[in-house]
């Protein structure tokens, strides 16, 4: 089948914004999972049930662009791996999109504020989401490798910071033991955020192995750190 380079070119160009912008909207969906662990609005609630909607709708749109694409063309081999890896790229955003739907519910019902120690500990968690994202959907649009790497290499910062939290909920817990479900939801919200950061580092991987045609190992992050 012939192809159209312009029209071909066009249709991953387009796939590409797509995912770029469902990325952006995931930075929106953390703003307001942020805001709901201090401000339990139920405005912050259906703001996040909204915008997880359009990040669904993207997610269809840029599976129906895939579509069209092996319809119209057969993708040369690195644009094949290109082509998967963003249809994988969306669905780890929509679930990252799912959990922060999920964390900004959860928090925005919420009668009882969190202590200090908590409410820092969370936020270190959502601003290395914030870095992760911003890292990966910048190498998404460059197919830059190296800023992949340095996104994926902050899986483990986020891990960190998580152990962090549940150092916490261990210390306040002894103090103050009927405090019990509370310290649960911050347990929900850092395991959510956790997740996410999970994902940011899934999409990672796959632009590595687009641009290298090679499945990354985790020995990779220690050979070029």
């Amino acid at each position: 089948m012939a192809q159209n380079s312009g029209i071909y070119t066009a249709q991953l160009d387009q796939m590409t914004a797509t995912l770029l912008q469902m990325g952006e909207l995931i930075g929106q969906a953390l703003d307001f999972s942020e805001s709901a662990l201090e401000h339990h609005e139920e405005a912050l609630r259906l703001q996040a049930k909204e915008l997880d909607k359009r990040i669904n709708a993207l997610n269809d749109a840029l599976e129906g662009q895939v579509i069209r694409l092996f319809t119209h063309a057969a993708p040369f081999a690195s644009d094949l791996r290109f082509v998967i890896a963003i249809l994988k790229a969306s669905g780890s955003l929509e679930r990252a999109g799912d959990l922060a739907k999920s964390t900004t519910k959860h928090m925005a019902r919420l009668k009882v504020p969190f202590s200090d120690a908590v409410m820092v500990a969370l936020r270190e968690l959502v601003q290395i989401n914030r870095e992760m994202l911003h890292d990966v959907l910048e190498s998404v649009r460059t197919r830059n490798a190296e800023q992949a790497l340095a996104a994926w290499r902050k899986d483990d910062v986020a891990d960190e910071a998580c152990a962090r939290v549940f150092n916490i909920i261990r210390e306040e817990m002894g103090r103050d033991p009927a405090a019990a479900g509370q310290l649960a939801d911050v347990l929900f919200a850092a395991k959510n955020f956790e997740r996410m950061a999970d994902y940011s580092a899934d999409i990672a991987k796959m632009v590595i192995y687009v641009v290298t045609g090679e499945r990354p190992h985790k020995d990779v992050l220690k050979n070029s750190a």
